[in-house]
């Protein structure tokens, strides 16, 4: 994250790993299944 926003970076870290994840209404357990693993590919690729 520090590589996208250099005027964030700072010692220490005003980013956490924690994600919130709720549904609303009528979702499916894969969607909510394809949603987490998306999440995931995003933080592996944003380092």
């Amino acid at each position: 994250m520090g590589q996208k926003f250099p005027q964030y970076k700072q010692k220490g870290s005003v980013w956490t790993r924690a994600y919130f994840v709720a549904t609303a209404g009528n979702v499916s357990s894969e969607t909510i299944k394809k949603y987490i693993e998306a999440q995931w590919k995003k933080v592996k690729e944003d380092g």
